[in-house]
């Protein structure tokens, strides 16, 4: 679209990460409480076992709730509309419904940005371990794209946008998978042939 300052991918990864962030906000929240320090402890009457707070996930959801509110304040600001509600819920539709304004803006891809940082970290506090285990798949089916399409290792939590990707920011969701499968299968074929 002409005036916009993403780039298609960009902006439906954008729109993707606006999506998935209510339901990774609500995830830290059974992550707020770590496990009790020793479970196999037994308890004597009228103590109990106080779990240490986990500092990640307080910090997680205090950076979506902080960023999101800016930006819905910036809309609020620039383009004189009402304010959503303070839930993450509100404010992500206010900002999906707000999106093509924003890609338009001189601040567009620090807003990109801030919302793939926002789901890396969500991704982090959720999942600790290192993401260096994946699978390799091949090429990415995307039409112009040469990058790796690479998948979490089987056993691996596998994240709220999909679990396979490319390098390029490509992604797809479960149900689509199948599909893609088909997709790999025919450009490794096309490549052989």
């Amino acid at each position: 679209m002409p005036g916009l300052r993403l780039c298609g991918s960009c902006l439906r990864q954008t729109e993707q990460n606006l999506t998935a962030l209510p339901a990774l906000y609500d995830e830290c929240v059974d992550h707020v409480f770590g496990a009790p320090r020793n479970p196999a402890r037994q308890r004597v009457a009228g103590t109990r076992d106080v779990a240490p707070l986990n500092d990640s996930a307080i910090e997680t959801r205090t950076n979506i709730s902080g960023v999101l509110t800016s930006w819905a304040s910036a809309v609020t600001e620039e383009r004189g509309v009402s304010a959503p509600g303070p839930s993450v819920r509100c404010l992500t539709d206010f900002l999906i419904h707000h999106l093509t304004w924003l890609a338009g803006h001189l601040a567009a891809a620090l807003f990109a940005d801030e919302t793939d940082n926002l789901v890396a970290q969500a991704r982090r506090t959720l999942d600790p371990a290192p993401d260096t285990r994946l699978v390799t798949l091949g090429l990415c089916v995307e039409p112009g794209c040469s990058e790796i399409l690479s998948a979490a290792e089987p056993g691996r939590r596998i994240s709220a946008s999909g679990g396979i990707s490319c390098t390029a920011g490509h992604s797809w969701k479960t149900h689509e998978w199948f599909l893609l499968q088909s997709r790999i299968e025919q450009k490794g074929e096309a490549g052989t042939a």
